[in-house]
């Protein structure tokens, strides 16, 4: 991925097609042992996004799991730990910020979670 990357910015639908694009983000966004890589990865992402390149919920999703890396509040309230959702910027308006990148609302994406994952 680092050589993809390294060669060709943030692989966006142009380059290797929404199917590609969501894999790269996959992959980017697990790679939780290289958090430098991930960051690099999240501006890319972010310029991709701007230039609808790239799907904003993956930016969505990859911000919060930088954030809470970085112990720092997430904004879209992606990131949970035994059930719970990771500390949320501006909570009172999270579900806006959600809507804006095309996820449902956080009552929806808790029930998701228990769904798949159990109560904790």
């Amino acid at each position: 991925m680092k050589a993809v990357i390294d060669k060709h910015g943030w692989p966006g639908y142009k380059l290797v097609g929404r199917d590609g694009a969501h894999a790269a983000w996959i992959l980017v966004q697990h790679a939780d042992l290289d958090p430098a890589f991930q960051r690099r990865c999240l501006e890319l992402l972010e310029q991709a996004v701007a230039a609808h390149d790239a799907s904003p919920a993956d930016y969505g999703y990859l911000y919060d799991r930088v954030a809470v890396a970085d112990k720092r509040p997430q904004r879209y309230g992606t990131q949970f730990m035994d059930g719970k959702p990771q500390p949320i910027e501006d909570e009172a308006n999270v579900d806006a910020r959600r809507k804006a990148i095309g996820l449902g609302t956080m009552a929806e994406y808790k029930k998701q979670m228990i769904r798949m994952y159990g109560p904790k």
